[in-house]
């Protein structure tokens, strides 16, 4: 019986290796790429390949914070239930004690009021629902392999101050 045999010899081929690393999530979960790739690659394919493992570790970005930003939208869409009422206990607290003290008084008097900080406060999580809302479809267009939505987009105002 005759047995094939094939030598195969290797030869070295001048090149480079790159290492791609990443964050990939707040609790210190990442990524690592490594490219081995001969040394006359071109600017271009070497480009495309970057871009390639660029792309991959975004779409791998995006899938580990999806959930983080859907949990914090559902916690702020009820924390601001919460501040909308302590809110209105506040400012039904204010004109009370300002109805008591202004009756007793000729001239009204306003009193100082805590109002500012609730309001303040309601806008902060305000912005931070809004933040999430456009974040949401942009991470899913990633994940999904599409081009994703403008995060900040102008308007036309915005642009033409832009321009000027």
């Amino acid at each position: 019986m005759s047995e094939d045999r094939t030598v195969v010899e290797q030869v070295p081929v001048p090149g480079m290796q790159i290492t791609f690393q990443a964050p990939l999530s707040p609790d210190g979960k990442g990524i690592n790429f490594v490219l081995a790739l001969p040394a006359e690659i071109t600017e271009g394919d070497l480009d495309l390949r970057l871009d390639l493992i660029g792309k991959a570790t975004r779409r791998q970005q995006a899938i580990e914070e999806l959930p983080i930003v859907k949990q914090s939208l559902y916690s702020n869409l009820k924390l601001l239930q919460t501040a909308r009422k302590e809110h209105a206990a506040a400012q039904a607290r204010h004109e009370a004690k300002a109805a008591a003290r202004n009756k007793n008084l000729r001239n009204q008097v306003e009193l100082p009021s805590d109002l500012a900080q609730h309001d303040a406060r309601i806008l902060q999580i305000e912005g931070q629902i809004a933040g999430a809302r456009t974040r949401i479809p942009y991470l899913e267009a990633i994940i999904a392999g599409r081009e994703p939505p403008e995060l900040f987009p102008l308007s036309a105002n915005d642009k033409a101050e832009a321009a000027d």
